[in-house]
């Protein structure tokens, strides 16, 4: 059984599915015309209940957050109730002004999506006129002092510019970046065959990365998936400091996720219907996280299907990103099909 908190540690509440944007491999895809979304009053009622419950961090994502038109008057209000907040944005509503208000307001962390080193790989995910605003609002949240991580998309087109893109985030005053794959869900479906990467070259990726000067140095960090330690070992990635795993992403036991309209879920990729635990607007946040049986298969040990069994890095990885595993197989127990691993495994001779 998995440890469970009184409370829920960390909120991510997607404000809006709706988005500048139609990237090519948004999870959301058309949830972003459904209305109904919370008001501003009821945003507020729910940081409220969140500082009762003492939560200690906050995120904003979406969709795009920033396109609702009271972001900063929920970001502040919510930063006055001394709960850590950070944003998921796409960066293009962040200028020289609004990095300021965010510096001002409490706002401890931005995490922006940039795809590439060049115009051409980062635009072919994002849409045209971006890469450029992308990096601008990069530099302005690093003059006003605001932690930065950029999350990329790792795909098809852009696997030589990641080892580039590390010097090139170092040279701007950008230290973290979160590598992500792609998941078979929203526009993704429609864009496999162009973006999907396999596993093996997943691991060829990482075990580059791994290596990368500035990451031996411990002078810039990597957010890895949770599969991770079957490609360059437990040990090294408990000894550097640079290394930073999502293998307890804490879903249903410490972690929830609230969508825009006040559904709750245990995990932010799996929002459909059969995954929602409650609804803010109908129950308090606190009795769904302490009574709904929709968090119970997160709660308990997972008995996973599959070569994972048959591995001795079990223990480590825990077999995987669940939502991975669930979006490309049906079943939640399935082994993460993105772990080189997993796909190469013997069942006889490990």
């Amino acid at each position: 059984m998995n440890k469970i908190f009184s409370s829920p540690l960390f909120v991510c509440w997607d404000a809006t599915y709706k988005c500048n944007l139609n990237c090519l491999h948004c999870c959301f895809g058309s949830n972003n015309k459904k209305n109904n979304e919370l008001t501003t009053l009821e945003a507020k009622k729910m940081f409220d209940e969140l500082s009762d419950l003492k939560v200690i961090s906050f995120q904003f994502a979406g969709g795009e957050p920033m396109i609702r038109k009271d972001f900063f008057e929920l970001a502040e209000y919510i930063c006055k109730k001394n709960i850590i907040t950070t944003v998921a944005t796409n960066g293009l509503y962040i200028d020289k002004i609004t990095s300021k208000k965010m510096k001002n307001i409490g706002i401890q962390g931005i995490q922006i999506s940039l795809d590439g080193v060049n115009e051409k790989n980062h635009e072919y995910i994002r849409g045209k006129n971006t890469f450029s605003r992308t990096i601008e609002a990069i530099k302005h949240l690093v003059r006003v002092k605001i932690p930065v991580s950029v999350a990329t998309l790792v795909y098809k087109k852009n696997i030589e510019d990641i080892y580039k893109l590390i010097n090139f985030l170092n040279s701007i005053g950008v230290k973290n970046m979160r590598l992500q794959f792609l998941l078979p869900q929203g526009n993704a479906i429609n864009n496999l065959k162009e973006l999907f990467i396999s596993p093996n070259k997943i691991k060829e990726i990482i075990e580059k990365l791994y290596n990368h000067p500035l990451v031996v140095q411990n002078k810039f960090n990597l957010i890895l998936p949770c599969f991770v330690p079957s490609i360059i070992g437990t040990k090294q990635i408990k000894t550097n400091k640079s290394l930073f795993l999502t293998n307890n992403c804490g879903a249903g036991t410490c972690n929830v996720n609230i969508n825009p309209f006040g559904d709750v879920t245990a995990c932010g990729i799996l929002t459909d219907e059969k995954w929602i635990c409650g609804n803010i607007r109908e129950n308090t946040l606190k009795n769904i996280w302490s009574k709904s049986d929709g968090f119970s298969i997160w709660r308990k040990d997972i008995k996973l299907n599959g070569k994972c069994n048959y591995c001795d890095l079990l223990d480590d990885c825990k077999g995987g990103c669940r939502a991975s595993a669930y979006l490309s197989t049906g079943d939640i127990n399935a082994s993460d099909p993105l772990c080189w691993k997993g796909v190469n495994l013997n069942e006889t001779t490990c």
